[in-house]
């Protein structure tokens, strides 16, 4: 079966996702109204954050790539660049999982 094209906000509302899941602690039982207040603040400055995020990588992405970019070494290098810089400029350089998804991402549909 061909998994359907990821819309920009369902890519985003992914990578929210795959980021909290990671870096979140998971809460079991009931939250009290505090705590699910708490909770739902952290999920939309977490979502800000990711929206920021990929806003950053597609402005770089379409700034350095070209026509055919997938086939050539110095393409993948330069986009490869850009996407560590962005990364690094939010302190996110050093998860390795989260660029080659991203990366893979960028690949198949820019």
């Amino acid at each position: 079966m061909v998994q359907p094209l990821l819309q920009p906000v369902e890519y985003r509302l992914q990578l929210l996702l795959d980021a909290t899941c990671t870096r979140a602690p998971y809460l079991r039982g009931t939250l009290r109204s505090r705590r699910q207040a708490a909770a739902r603040q952290s999920l939309e400055a977490a979502f800000a954050i990711v929206e920021r995020v990929v806003g950053d990588i597609d402005e770089i992405v379409r700034l350095v790539r070209f026509p055919g970019w997938q086939h050539t070494s110095a393409g993948e290098r330069e986009v490869k660049k850009a996407l560590r810089k962005t990364l690094f400029k939010y302190k996110l350089h050093a998860e390795e999982e989260l660029f080659e998804k991203a990366y893979g991402y960028i690949k198949q549909y820019y």
